[in-house]
Order: C-alpha cells, then structure tokens, then sequence
C-alpha cells in the first residue's frame, strides 16, 4: 500500500501484507517517517491526519479517526495493496498539481499579526487550502485553514496562536483535497496587528524543527582554510545542544569569514545558509551555499555560487545577502565584488531553484550615476520595506574620506531581472571607507520593515548610525543619527549594526550598535525601538573578557536561543587569549550573559580555533 501526503506530507510504500497491526503510534513509526502513519483505533497503521480533508487526499469517503488515522469502510483501506495512488485513488477525481506558496517567504518574521498570505494556484484545482501547524510535520495543527478561491491570489489573516508556526497549501477541488501538500515554512508572527502586514528577518532553522540554530566561523583556524561550526538543539531551551564543523571545501582560504542565512533557496522547507570565504591576498574568494536538511547543514555536498568576474585581486563574497526578490517563494542570494569591473564594482544577483541557485545570475548590477567607484562593497538583503510583496535591497559604495557614503535602495520585481533601482540617497553621517547595512525590521510599530546606515568607517573613526523607516509610496527617510556614547572612544561606532527582534516586550523592534577598532576597548550598544527612535542605549554591554579581542567584530540576533520568549544577541570576540575565541550570548534586558566564557560552562562557546566567532549567523534583515 502507498499512502502519499497526509498530515507529513510524505510519500510512503509498505509492503503488501499492510496494513500493519499495532497498539501505539510509535509501532507505526518504526515502519515510516515519524507523522507519515498513526494508530488508528481498528489498531492498524494508516495514513496520519487532522482532519477529514487529510484523508480525502485517498478517498472523498475516507475520514479522520479519534486516534488521527484514516479509516475506510473496506478492509484494505480502500486502497489495492501496492496501488501506486496519490489522490483519490478510486479514480473519479484525477489528482491535481500542488499549489505554491509565495508569501510570506520561508524563516521569516511578519511585522503585522495580520498576515497575508499570497499562493499561486495548481493546475487542475478550484481553490487552495493554507493549513497552519504547530511543528513541521503538522502533527499539531493549529487554528482553522483558510481556502483561498481560485479567483483570488492573497488573504489577510490574524493568526491565533503567535510565535512560531509552520504552513503550507495543499489543492482542492470542490472542497475535496486533490494534492500531496507543499513543504511546509516557518514563520514568526508578533503578538500586536500593525496597519501595514509585511516580512523582515532570515531566521537560521537548518533541521525544521521550529529552533533557531547558531553558527560561528572560524576563518583563520587550519591554516587559513578555516573552519564553520554549526550548534543546534531540538529543545527550544539552553540543553540538548549538538555541535558539527564542516572543514573549508578544497581550495577555500578564510572558510567561515562570512556566515549568513539565505532562507529557502531550494523550497524544501529547511533554512539555508551562505558561507563565504574571501581569500587571504583576494585571489581566489568562493562563496558556498549549504543546505538544510531533516539532520541539519547538508555539509557534504556545498553548492559553490559561480563567480561573475575574472581576474584579482577580487572582493566577490566579501559581502553578501539574501532576500525573496522576485516573489516566486525561494530565497535569492545578491553577492558584491566591489574590485570587478575595474573597480567600479557590481553586484551579481542569484535566484533561488527547485534544485538551488541558478547560475549563472540572471543580473548583474552595476552602480548608476553618482555612485562612485567601488560599488557594491556591502549589500544586504533588508526585507520588504514598502510591504510590495517582493523582498529589496541595499547596495553602498564608500564616500570619500569626510565625504558621504552613496546608497542604492533597490526594490524587489517579478521580471527576470528583479531588482529595479529605486533611488540613490547619501546618509547625512560622516564620510566611511565601508558602510554598514542593515535591515531592522519594524522599529516604529507602522508595520514597515525599517534600515540603518553605519560609517563606523569614517575618517573620525568616532562613527555615526543613520535610522530610515520603511514606507509604502513614500521613499524612505533619514529620522535619526546615534553617535557613540562615549565621544573619546574612538571605537568604529557602526561598523556592525544588528535587528534585534523585539528584546523588551514593547512590540516594537530593537537593534544592537557596535564597532570594530582593534585596539580600542569595544562595546555593544543595544537601542529600543518605539514611535520615537530613542537617541541614548538603554544598555551598553562592555567586552566581558577585556580590551584585544575584537568583541563586537560580528553580531547576530533576533532568535530565542534559551526557549524563554525573548530574543537574544550572539557577539563575537574572535581574538580571545590564546588564540581562543568567543561567542557570547547575551538575553533579555538588562542582558546578561547566557554562557560564561569558560571551559567549564554547561554549554560552552569557547573553541580552541584562531578566529572562531569571526562570523556568527542566527538571523538577517533585522527579526
């Protein structure tokens, strides 16, 4: 017997004595994937449902048991032994073609608890059903699904319960369930309904079990191959966390120097993520997509992203983003090379496939007028800051010394070349060798995902951050400029800026500020958002283990690491004593430190690597 869908969304054979007896669902999970089959109450194993329409995937007669098992009113299950059947197997409805989810993409943060969920309708359908669950394999489901006509493309939901959830679609005809269903994504909803419903934020969740994942680089281990260190846990607290490394592939140099989420690029349901390795002397840089799986990081088999230019030295990689920029419901990757094209910089954009990324890029952009040399020495993906439907961009090129840094704004598109240029704008902060971008998600609460502008690059070296707020029509605009709180530090203030998520409960987004001079004691400054962007920190986090370990160098946050409801903040300190480096983890406000920086700690996040926490990776485009 072959049972295809149900609530695991799996296909399963069993041999031709099934269906199989049994007193427990675990006697049924020794047979098939966990959630594929349960118990039902005749005590034989049969596909899993929630519903009545689960089991009409088989028959439209079929219906959902008390024990959440398909029963038929035939012995065999309404089904021949070894049928090769995926819809209605009695053959008067033909099966239908899976719809797609579009939006919200996968490992995202909505920034409404009103969310619109837009699906592309399968062929040989009438309608498209959105179910929600509580865990990946939708054993637990949750709420009430939702069909969306075939005449319609989107619905607007509030969404009971909040956190994190899972959904997917699945085709019906005339109200009867007709396809297996699409890989089901996670999503993070807020707690407060915004005017505007939107997405920010790439969530690290490389296995799908709904728990955010940390990963560190450390690029200057094994002589300079470098090293990536994933950690994960399968219990939504502080216990239970494995950790795996992945050696840089053959010919990587600094493997693990920049770690990154890059969402769903492949539609599987598992997050992805982008490791880049830029190249001691830059003449050779490589950028790797890694792929989740059901046991984590795939890292046997890393997708080497094609280089677009030729020659060296080259910055391809030396900075990288991602975002759903077309709309189609894979995440896209943008890659910057700021030396390509004679130094006048570009940055390839790649879109995400059924099998990975496309290569090679669909587009290359290159800086327009007024943009200078060197374009495209940051980028980063910021969400979807005018809540179109597609996911945009940033794209910088350094100002001249005391000058301005020159920003491009692009929006994301449905064309084969997605990003179109929005507008060229310059922050009114010092001038900055290397201007810092980030997505910060909602700070202000309207509903639009929010960005910032660092310069901790500037010839003053003192370093300012420029706030914008999101906005439909409106192009963004420049509502704040921090400056560091200690004005004789001299600490690179903005060289690394982090969304945050929301820390305090407020429900509006917070973000974190730090800076990168080497032989200045570093700070992290966390900030909180609310209708008026606050000028002051509301906590300044001094580097725990003292001056020289680079304590701020890489930042990530934005995910709840100790199961407790708030987010957290990961700081990396790649120059610990003895060539040890750190990642702290600090939590809620004030933040105190999760894990202290010793050997002896229950979890530790010290490892004995040159450069380990050089990179950390949890989430982008600010939570």
């Amino acid at each position: 017997m072959c049972v295809a869908g149900g609530s695991a969304g799996t296909r399963v054979c069993l041999q031709a004595s099934d269906p199989r007896p049994c007193s427990y669902h675990s006697d049924c999970e020794r047979v098939a994937p966990a959630g594929s089959l349960a118990c039902a109450t005749d005590g034989l194993c049969r596909p899993a449902c929630r519903a009545d329409y689960d089991c009409q995937i088989f028959d439209p007669r079929a219906t959902c048991d008390l024990a959440g098992a398909c029963l038929w009113s035939s012995s065999d299950g309404g089904m021949d032994a070894g049928a090769d059947a995926v819809a209605d197997v009695s053959g008067d409805v033909p099966p239908g073609v899976t719809p797609t989810p579009l939006r919200p993409p996968p490992n995202v943060s909505a920034t409404s608890r009103t969310v619109r969920f837009r699906v592309a309708h399968g062929a040989d359908t009438d309608a498209t059903r959105i179910e929600f669950c509580r865990d990946r394999a939708c054993a637990r489901p949750m709420g009430t699904p939702i069909d969306v006509p075939a005449a319609m493309s989107f619905v607007d939901s509030p969404m009971t319960p909040t956190g994190t959830i899972f959904w997917r679609v699945v085709g019906l005809r005339a109200t009867v369930v007709v396809t297996t269903p699409s890989a089901p994504r996670m999503l993070t909803v807020p707690s407060l309904t915004r005017a505007v419903s939107s997405t920010s934020g790439l969530r690290v969740d490389t296995n799908g079990d709904g728990q955010s994942d940390l990963l560190a680089g450390a690029p200057r281990t094994n002589s300079l191959v470098g090293r990536l260190y994933e950690f994960r846990t399968s219990t939504g607290g502080m216990s239970g966390w494995s950790t795996r490394s992945l050696e840089g592939p053959a010919g990587a140099q600094s493997f693990g120097g920049i770690v990154a989420p890059a969402g769903d690029v492949n539609g599987d349901g598992y997050g992805d993520v982008i490791v880049s390795a830029p190249d001691t002397d830059r003449s050779n840089p490589l950028v790797f997509v890694l792929l989740g799986s059901a046991t984590g990081l795939d890292l046997a088999r890393p997708i080497s992203v094609t280089r677009t230019s030729t020659g060296s030295p080259t910055s391809f990689g030396f900075s990288v983003g991602a975002g759903d920029f077309n709309g189609d419901g894979l995440s896209d990757l943008i890659v910057g090379d700021n030396d390509a094209q004679s130094r006048d910089g570009e940055v390839a954009v790649y879109l995400g496939t059924p099998t990975g990324v496309a290569a090679p890029p669909p587009q290359r952009l290159t800086g327009p007028a007024g943009m200078g040399l060197e374009f495209g020495i940051t980028v980063a993906g910021v969400g979807d800051v005018d809540a179109d439907g597609f996911d945009d961009a940033l794209v910088a090129s350094p100002g001249p010394m005391g000058g301005s840094a020159a920003v491009q704004l692009y929006h994301g598109s449905s064309s084969a070349s997605p990003l179109v240029a929005l507008m060229l704008f310059r922050p009114s902060t010092s001038g900055t060798l290397r201007p810092t971008l980030a997505g910060l998600g909602d700070v202000n609460g309207d509903g639009y995902p929010d960005m910032a502008i660092g310069s901790g690059g500037a010839a003053s070296m003192y370093g300012e951050v420029a706030v914008f707020l999101g906005g439909g029509s409106i192009s963004p605009r420049q509502v704040a400029t921090l400056h560091d709180p200690d004005t004789m530090a001299l600490a690179a203030f903005g060289a690394v800026i982090v969304g945050l998520g929301d820390v305090d409960g407020d429900g509006f987004n917070d973000f974190a500020v730090g800076g990168n001079h080497p032989s200045v004691p570093q700070a992290v400054h966390v900030y909180l958002g609310g209708r008026t962007i606050l000028m002051t920190p509301a906590q300044t986090i001094v580097e725990p283990s003292g001056p020289g370990t680079e304590f701020g160098i890489a930042m990530s946050g934005g995910v709840d690491f100790d199961g407790d409801g708030v987010n957290d903040l990961l700081v990396g300190a790649p120059a610990g004593a003895a060539g040890v480096g750190i990642v702290h983890v600090f939590r809620r406000l004030p933040m105190p430190m999760l894990f202290e920086p010793t050997p002896s700690a229950g979890f530790s996040v010290m490892m004995d690597d040159r450069g380990f926490g050089g990179s950390v990776g949890a989430l982008g485009q600010g939570g």
